[in-house]
């Protein structure tokens, strides 16, 4: 693979516009690569890490891992040690790591979970360790199916469903409790609920208790509802929701071609929010860029809203599929 240049040099200039640590003297400084070995956590609408509650701000990429094509073994040619070398190089500290819940077990064989799943993740851990990349754990498809092409019902309308994604994360949490490499856990792309609001609420705050049972060390990341029925919107409906938890941030995503910064603007200074998801492009990932609405958000992200809340950031996507929104190309 190579870099597609243009599209990194544009990501570059965003990264390297204010520094991944900072002080509490807001003094600026350069970023730093050896390997974070104390937990991030959540102060106030901060990222902080350390006693000093030194400050952080993650900028990283989303790691797809091939999850769409809903595969039963690690995906192996997704990307390699290399590629968290590079992603260094570019001076970006986390990846956004998706993960299919048939990595780790069959829907014949619930709650049986499989080594070569523990294996990948830990291999992962391992690539990340060595580069200083902090790893945040998304449920991209869960046990019910993909939310974002509004084929998951089967999540919100049968309950085993929803017990065992709470038992999966439970598993992931449990083991890797004492890894301060891991931000924290993700709990569902894109939530697409069958009926209401209220079915992602409940789960949401039943995920966050199954986890709490076991680690009480790292960040649990919740996201806005994005649509109820695969009806979309960005009404008040459909906006954050507060979970009751010590270590929490909420997060959205937005693509610049279809969303405006009308999305975030109303929460800066109020919530813990985390981008774990943002393009130049298009929702679909693809067609047009819109380079002047990725600045405006991004300009919000350095911290340019009410309050001076910086906020961190996942792009999408690290992958050589053929379309804009492509970090990557073949080759």
């Amino acid at each position: 693979m190579e870099v597609l240049m243009f599209y990194i040099i544009f990501l570059s200039i965003f990264v390297m516009s204010c520094s991944i640590f900072q002080s509490n003297s807001q003094a600026e400084v350069k970023p730093v690569y050896t390997p974070p070995y104390e937990f991030v956590r959540v102060k106030g609408t901060d990222l902080v890490v350390g006693s000093n509650d030194t400050k952080v701000i993650l900028k990283g990429v989303c790691l797809g891992n091939e999850v769409w094509g809903n595969p039963a073994n690690p995906p192996y040619n997704h990307h390699t040690e290399v590629d968290f070398q590079r992603i260094k190089n570019m001076n970006m500290n986390v990846v956004r790591f998706y993960l299919n819940y048939r990595l780790f077990e069959e829907d014949s064989q619930p709650y049986v979970y499989k080594a070569s799943g523990w294996q990948w993740l830990d291999q992962n851990i391992s690539w990340a360790k060595k580069y200083g990349i902090y790893i945040i754990f998304n449920m991209h498809v869960p046990q019910g199916g993909f939310q974002s092409l509004g084929t998951g019902n089967a999540l919100w309308d049968n309950v085993e469903n929803q017990k065992r994604l709470k038992a999966l994360w439970r598993a992931i949490a449990d083991r890797y409790k004492n890894e301060p490499i891991v931000v924290g856990y993700d709990l569902l792309n894109e939530p697409n609920t069958s009926k209401s609001k209220d079915q992602w609420i409940n789960l949401a705050k039943e995920l966050v208790k199954e986890i709490r049972k076991v680690n009480s060390n790292q960040i649990i990341i919740v996201e806005r509802l994005n649509a109820v029925s695969n009806n979309w919107s960005s009404d008040s409906n459909m906006n954050f929701f507060l979970v009751d938890d010590f270590n929490v941030m909420y997060t959205f995503h937005f693509y610049a071609a279809t969303h405006s910064t009308s999305l975030l603007t109303p929460f800066t200074d109020k919530l813990p929010i985390f981008c774990t998801e943002w393009g130049l492009s298009e929702a679909s990932g693809t067609g047009t860029l819109d380079q002047n609405n990725a600045n405006a958000f991004m300009s919000i992200f350095d911290g340019n809203n009410t309050g001076g809340q910086k906020i961190s950031w996942c792009g999408w996507s690290w992958c050589d599929k053929n379309e804009t929104s492509a970090y990557l190309q073949a080759g």
